[in-house]
């Protein structure tokens, strides 16, 4: 049992280092893959804030236009009295309100990027520029056309018309300030998840080189370690085949296991013939003195689990019906637990 625990405590010191490094690596490839899927995410989701972006931009562009060919519509009914002017400044006027209804669900919707101030200002001038001219129209459409002319070039007209063009100026500059603001921090935070990516897949491969350094020095440690067992099993092979006293190894159940070729030479069998065989077929003893049959050894120190020493007067009578007089001696063989699996 110590033993066993030596053993186990020798392989655990051997991949103390490596078991860690492997399960870093793990956790290294997985923090990269899931960079890489935060960033596909997070690059899908700015897509679609750069759409709306360009959405918003498209729409307020619409007002701004909207707004000007309403004027340009009531301005050519006044002079023309022409109705046709002004088929579609209904139209225009409904627009106009969808179009800020999208504007100011966008800003609402990232308060930070806009200056309150500003779009509230905008809002005013907005509402007072579409009831004028409104209220323009509406002069015209009820004759009187001095009233409409006078109106649309008052001072309160220049007004309007002066203000929503400084507005739409400070707005598209707002505009162009978030699209800057929104595409540096868009490179920045790619470029961050990127090099994180890409720094945690090289460290990855780092990693797994080590490993293989690592596994390959095992495997050559593994592999010298064979080559010395193999050696040392090649020398007491030789040893035991070169001793002249001749030694049977058998199993539990006094199965032979292994003859050197001294005993070959004194039983007359071959090991490929004895083997697996019982003890008895091939070592067959007798008192010198009796002529009588010896117990089975393996037998006796199977029961007694203890070395029997050296028996002499004993005759061992070989396949070839000759006869020999030996030395008779065994001891057990045992597991790293000491329990009895054989004898010798």
């Amino acid at each position: 049992m110590e033993r066993k625990l030596h053993i186990l405590k020798l392989w655990l010191s051997r991949k103390v280092v490596l078991l860690p490094v492997i399960i870093f690596t793990v956790l290294m490839v997985a923090a990269a893959l899931y960079w890489f899927v935060h960033q596909n995410n997070w690059l899908s989701k700015d897509y679609l804030k750069q759409q709306e972006i360009t959405r918003h931009e498209e729409n307020f562009r619409d007002l701004i236009y909207n707004v000007q060919r309403a004027e340009s519509d009531v301005r050519g009914y006044i002079v023309t009295r022409n109705k046709i002017y002004v088929s579609d400044f209904n139209k225009i006027i409904d627009s106009i309100q969808v179009k800020y209804s999208h504007i100011k669900t966008f800003e609402k919707a990232t308060p930070l990027a806009f200056d309150s101030e500003l779009s509230g200002k905008f809002n005013s001038l907005l509402t007072e520029k579409t009831q004028f001219l409104q209220q323009v129209k509406s002069l015209c459409d009820n004759d009187k056309w001095n009233e409409a002319s006078s109106l649309i070039n008052s001072p309160k007209g220049l007004y309007l018309s002066d203000s929503i063009y400084t507005i739409n100026q400070l707005k598209n500059n707002e505009l162009r300030l978030y699209n800057d603001h929104s595409g540096i921090a868009f490179l920045d935070i790619k470029k961050t998840n990127t090099n994180l990516a890409y720094a945690g897949i090289g460290f990855s491969v780092f990693l797994l080189i080590l490993i293989v350094y690592l596994l390959r020095r095992e495997i050559q440690r593994s592999n010298n370690l064979t080559g010395q067992l193999n050696k040392q099993k090649e020398f007491f092979k030789a040893t035991v085949e070169s001793i002249g006293e001749g030694l049977i190894a058998t199993s539990k159940k006094s199965e032979i296991v292994f003859m050197n070729p001294a005993a070959e030479k004194l039983t007359g069998w071959n090991f490929s013939e004895a083997k697996h065989k019982q003890l008895s077929t091939v070592y067959k003893v007798f008192n010198e003195e009796t002529g009588l049959p010896f117990n089975n050894i393996v037998s006796r120190i199977l029961e007694e689990g203890k070395s029997i020493e050296l028996e002499n007067n004993t005759l061992l009578k070989s396949r070839n019906n000759d006869y020999f007089i030996i030395s008779n001696s065994g001891a057990p063989m045992q597991d790293e637990e000491g329990n009895v699996t054989g004898a010798v």
